[in-house]
C-alpha cells in the first residue's frame, strides 16, 4: 500500500468535507462525503508584485487578544466575530494545534456569511492555501496554491492578514503577498467568522488557539456635523 498517497486522499476529503461545511456555516447537511475524495492538485501561486504587508487603516471595530476554537475532532468549528461588514481589513495569528506532518488542520477567515452565501480563506496542514465560495448552488474554489517554506511543526505561530475591497481580495501570509485575486462578483454584506477543525490520531476534542486577532471597517463613514447655532 502507497502510505503516503493514501494519506493524501484521506486528507484530501476530510479538507473539502471541512470546506464546504465551513461555508454553508451548517446549513445543509453534507450527505455525499464520499464524492469529495477526488485527488486534490493545487494550482501554483499566481504571478503577483510583492507588496507590503497592509497598514493599520479604517476603522477598528473589533479587536482579541488571546482566542481559541473548542470542539470535536472532524468537524468544524466557528466563532463569529463581526457581522454585516462588506470591505474589511483583518488581521490574525493562528497557532499550529498538531504536528502538520502526522495531523490534519486548517483554519482562517470566513467573510460575507449570510443564509446560503459565504467566502472562506484557509491556510491547511498539507503546505496549502484555497479561496472558497459556496452558495445555494454548491461550493467552488475560486483559487488555490501552494506555500512556499511553510512551517506546520506544532505550535509555530502564522499571521493571515486579509483585504477585501469590492471584488478585490488580498491575502498575506507572515506579511509575503499570497492572493491578489479580482473576484467575478462581490461577496456578500455579511458576517465575519474564525474557522477550523482538525483531525488528530487520539482524543476527541480538538483546540486551535489564535491571538491579536483585529477586524478595521474599510467602508468610508459620514463625519457627523454640528448644527447650526439658533441665531
Amino acid at each position: 500500500m502507497n502510505r503516503p498517497a493514501t494519506r493524501a486522499v484521506a486528507w484530501t476529503a476530510f479538507r473539502l468535507i471541512v470546506t464546504l461545511s465551513l461555508c454553508l456555516v451548517g446549513a445543509v447537511l453534507l450527505t455525499a462525503p464520499e464524492a469529495k475524495a477526488a485527488a486534490f492538485t493545487p494550482t501554483p501561486n499566481p504571478s503577483v508584485t510583492a507588496a507590503p504587508s497592509p497598514t493599520p487603516a479604517g476603522r477598528l471595530i473589533f479587536e482579541q487578544d488571546n482566542g481559541l476554537l473548542r470542539g470535536a475532532a472532524r468537524a468544524s468549528l466557528i466563532t463569529n466575530i463581526a457581522a454585516r461588514l462588506l470591505d474589511f481589513r483583518l488581521e490574525v495569528s493562528f497557532i499550529n494545534p498538531y504536528d502538520g506532518d502526522s495531523t490534519f488542520w486548517t483554519y482562517g477567515i470566513g467573510f460575507g456569511v449570510v443564509e446560503n452565501t459565504a467566502h472562506v480563506f484557509l491556510i491547511s496542514a498539507d503546505g496549502t492555501w484555497s479561496l472558497v465560495r459556496s452558495s445555494s448552488d454548491g461550493a467552488s474554489t475560486i483559487h488555490e496554491g501552494y506555500l512556499k517554506r511553510f512551517d506546520t511543526a506544532r505550535q509555530s505561530v502564522h499571521t493571515i492578514q486579509i483585504k477585501v475591497a469590492g471584488r478585490s481580495f488580498q491575502a498575506w501570509l507572515d506579511g509575503q503577498l499570497i492572493a491578489n485575486l479580482t473576484l467575478k462578483e462581490s461577496p456578500a454584506r455579511g458576517s465575519i467568522l474564525v474557522a477550523g477543525a482538525a483531525s488528530p490520531q487520539r482524543g476527541d476534542q480538538v483546540i486551535i488557539r489564535y491571538r491579536q486577532l483585529r477586524v478595521y471597517d474599510l467602508e468610508p463613514h459620514p463625519t457627523p456635523t454640528a448644527s447650526p447655532r439658533p441665531k
